[in-house]
C-alpha cells in the first residue's frame, strides 16, 4: 500500500517592484498554479466592500496582505527545483514539506467571490453569492493547477469581450485554461464557442466548468497548440496568453477568423504590447482599442 503522498510547499518572498515581473518569468517556466499575495490588492479591498462583498474582514489576512509579497506553489516531493528556480535568490526562497490533504484545498482559502467587471461575478462552485442587479455569475471550480479568473489579464479580456461580442457570434477561446472566457462568451449571448487548449487537464477542468454553467450546449473543447489542426471559423478570437504567444497567433488566427472579425488578445506584460501591434498590423489587423491594468495589456484587433 502507498504511503501518503507528500508534496514540497515552496515560498519566494519578494517586493512591489519585482513581483509582476517575477510571476511572468515562473508562468514562463511553466508554473502556473500561483497563490500570490500582494499588499497593494488590500487598499482597494478595504475601500471596496461592495465590489468585493465583505462584512468582515480577519485580522490575519490584513496581516498577510500588509506584509512584503509573497508567491507560493506546489510540487510533489522530490521533484527537481533547480530549473524552476534558476536565478532567483536562494535567501528569498523556504520550502517545505506538507501532506497532499494540506495543501490540494489550501487554495481554496484565497478564492472567494469577487466583481471582475461590472457585469460578471466570478465565484468559487462551493460558496453562495446572491447576484444584484444587472450581474452574471460565473461558478468555477479552478482546480489546483489553474487560475481563479481574478487576475488582472482575465478582467481586461472580459472587457473588451463585453464590448465587442455580439449576440449569436461565434468565437474560438484559445487557450482556455479554466474556460472562464468561453463561459463569459455564451452567457454574452454567442451562438457557438469553441474552448481549445493544449493541456489536457486543463480541458478537462474547462469541461467540468462548462457543464457547472450549464452553457455546455454552446461550448466545445478541442485540444491543441494554439489553432494547429482546428476547424472552426469565428467571427471573435479570444487569447488571454503571453505575448509571444499572441504574436505566434498573429498569422494563423486569420485562417480562423471572419473578414472584419475581432482578436482579443490579453496577457501581454508592459514593455511588449509594441511589439504585439506591430505583429497585428503587419499580419493585417487593425488594432481598434487598447487596455490597461498595472503591468498588464489587452488589444482589441479588426481584420482588414
Amino acid at each position: 500500500m502507498g504511503g501518503t503522498v507528500k508534496y514540497q510547499e515552496i515560498t519566494i518572498q519578494t517586493n512591489v517592484e519585482t513581483l509582476d515581473a517575477l510571476i511572468l518569468q515562473l508562468e514562463d517556466r511553466g508554473i502556473t498554479d500561483l497563490i500570490v499575495n500582494d499588499p497593494r490588492e488590500l487598499p482597494e479591498l478595504m475601500e471596496n466592500k461592495e465590489t468585493y462583498h465583505w462584512d468582515y474582514i480577519d485580522e490575519s489576512v490584513i496581516r498577510e496582505l500588509s506584509a512584503d509579497p509573497s508567491i507560493i506553489f506546489y510540487r510533489e516531493e522530490g521533484s527537481d527545483l533547480s530549473s524552476l528556480l534558476d536565478g532567483l535568490d536562494p535567501s528569498d526562497i523556504s520550502v517545505k514539506a506538507v501532506d497532499d490533504q494540506d495543501w490540494l484545498h489550501r487554495w481554496k482559502d484565497y478564492f472567494e467571490p469577487a466583481l471582475i467587471t461590472a457585469r460578471f461575478v466570478v465565484k468559487p462552485a462551493w460558496s453562495s453569492y446572491t447576484a444584484g442587479p444587472g450581474e452574471q455569475v460565473i461558478d468555477m471550480d479552478p482546480g489546483m493547477a489553474f487560475g481563479t479568473g481574478t487576475h488582472a489579464t482575465t478582467r481586461l479580456c472580459l472587457k473588451l469581450m463585453e464590448k465587442y461580442l455580439k449576440p449569436g457570434d461565434r468565437v474560438m477561446d484559445v487557450g482556455t485554461g479554466t474556460g472562464i472566457l468561453s463561459i463569459a462568451a455564451a452567457m454574452l449571448g454567442s451562438g457557438d464557442v469553441l474552448a481549445v487548449d493544449i493541456d489536457p487537464q486543463a480541458v478537462a477542468v474547462a469541461r467540468e466548468n462548462i457543464i457547472k454553467n450549464h452553457v455546455d450546449a454552446v461550448i466545445h473543447t478541442a485540444l491543441a497548440d494554439l489553432t494547429d489542426g482546428v476547424d472552426f471559423q469565428a467571427d471573435v478570437v479570444v487569447a488571454n496568453l503571453m505575448a509571444d504567444l499572441v504574436i505566434r497567433l498573429s498569422d494563423s488566427v486569420k485562417e480562423h477568423l471572419a473578414e472584419k472579425g475581432i482578436y482579443i488578445s490579453s496577457g501581454i506584460i508592459q514593455g511588449k504590447e509594441i511589439s504585439v501591434r506591430s505583429a497585428l498590423e503587419s499580419s493585417g489587423f487593425q488594432v481598434v482599442e487598447s487596455l490597461q491594468e498595472d503591468e498588464w495589456w489587452a488589444i482589441a484587433a479588426k481584420r482588414l
